[in-house]
């Protein structure tokens, strides 16, 4: 019935009824609809129906289930929570709460379902019957989506939204659309004065409080940005050229002040840091590696200057601290930044120490890039904070990789390996 439903909609699921469905299946996110049956089809001999056919899996299709839960929130309708000993199982095991669980109910909750509920952190929705509470969820849903145009998304809407238009290749307007709008947004709040007030003396507390500030404000746009990087290798709508454009646009409402307030004139580029540096961590966990080349050395900052700079040149740390542009300084928006992406890059890399990995092996990538743009255009060392990942990972990836080196291929350093073990050397050797 389901699936049917679905059809009449114009929309054609992928149906896993058996092992051999899940082992072949897509990755679920490029999929637009999937019905999982995890107890099997009545049309088939692998129906599971008995208290004891119902206590285990295959593991192809627990592996899924566990994904399920994991990766995607959960709506409840129409299950006491009472059978199913093994699907019971499964979610209390999972340790992961990051979406929800809404649990539908007509007449209040069993014990078991009760313990399911407390354990995700779920939502009890009284209902007066499934037909009306499905089809009110579709109201409302739809009204999400036929909102005012240009009206401003949270994180998670725009995620989503994210996720369904880069997996299909007539969603590229529409995707082109989201990124627009969100951008137009977010500059049109940078450069409201109310908000960011450029003409107050800076101090510790007030420079902490304005990094706060943008990375609020960021939220939405970097979870396209990251959402379409991390995914780029592996679906037809990358979003690749309007994500360059959106942050050029970003760059772009860097103010006019005062020498005395030239340190706020500095710090309004770190809106486009967060996006970059956003991107770039994703990028990195996905090995996306053209859509970084053509992000931060293939697109200017300032276009239409008679200057123009490469994005990274513009938005590193380095040259974002202003007055406070020294070692210090530049460690201190490295801290602030990886605070501050953690929770939106959480469901691409939910892993606390792979994602620290995955940082610093992007903030090193970064550093090297700044020192061989001093190196081949200016011909001279600079002082630099080093990242702690050098020790750890990446000389030795390089060393290992020689010419096959992801960045390499893909034209970083000019795709000279001598080139970057010049850049090395400087590095290790700043003085």
């Amino acid at each position: 019935m389901l699936r049917q439903a679905l059809e009449d909609r114009g929309v054609t699921p992928t149906v896993i009824s058996k092992p051999s469905d899940a082992k072949g299946a897509a990755p679920l996110a490029h999929d637009e609809a999937v019905i999982l049956k995890i107890n099997g089809d009545y049309k088939a001999s692998t129906l599971k129906n008995t208290a004891d056919e119902l206590d285990s899996y295959d593991p192809e299709i627990e592996r899924l289930i566990k994904q399920v839960i994991d990766e995607y929130g959960l709506i409840v309708c129409g299950w006491s929570g009472g059978w199913d000993s093994a699907l019971r199982d499964l979610i209390l095991s999972a340790e992961n709460r990051r979406y929800s669980m809404y649990w539908a109910s007509y007449s209040g909750l069993d014990e078991e379902a009760e313990e399911l509920v407390e354990h995700r952190d779920g939502n009890v929705i009284s209902i007066d019957g499934a037909d009306d509470f499905f089809y009110n969820l579709q109201e409302r849903v739809q009204g999400l989506e036929d909102a005012e145009p240009g009206a401003p998304l949270s994180k998670e809407v725009a995620r989503e939204r994210t996720k369904r238009y880069i997996s299909r290749e007539e969603r590229k307007i529409d995707l082109a659309d989201l990124l627009r709008e969100e951008t137009e947004h977010l500059q049109n709040r940078l450069v409201d004065t109310e908000r960011f007030d450029l003409y107050v003396e800076p101090e510790n507390k007030s420079v902490e409080e304005r990094l706060d500030k943008y990375k609020t404000e960021v939220e939405t746009l970097v979870s396209v940005f990251t959402t379409c990087a991390y995914w780029g290798p592996e679906v037809p709508n990358t979003g690749e050229r309007r994500i360059a454009k959106s942050l050029q646009r970003i760059a772009s409402a860097e103010p006019d002040v005062s020498p005395r307030y030239k340190l706020w004139k500095r710090l309004s580029r770190y809106p486009t840091t967060l996006l970059m540096y956003g991107l770039g961590i994703s990028a990195v966990e996905a090995e996306n590696w053209e859509l970084l080349y053509d992000v931060l050395i293939g697109t200017d900052a300032n276009p239409n200057s008679s200057n123009p700079k490469p994005m990274i040149m513009y938005a590193h740390p380095f040259f974002v601290g202003g007055k406070l542009n020294n070692q210090q300084s530049t460690q201190f928006l490295y801290n602030h930044l990886e605070e501050a992406l953690r929770n939106p890059v959480k469901e691409l890399i939910a892993d606390e120490q792979q994602y620290l990995e995955t940082f610093e092996e992007f903030e090193m990538l970064s550093d090297m890039l700044i020192v061989d743009r001093f190196v081949a255009v200016r011909g001279r060392k600079i002082k630099y904070p080093r990242s702690r990942y050098w020790e750890l990972t990446l000389s030795e990836k390089i060393e290992a990789q020689g010419e096959d080196w992801g960045p390499l291929q893909a034209g970083f350093f000019g795709g000279e390996l001598d080139r970057v073990e010049t850049v090395i050397e400087r590095y290790s050797n700043p003085f």
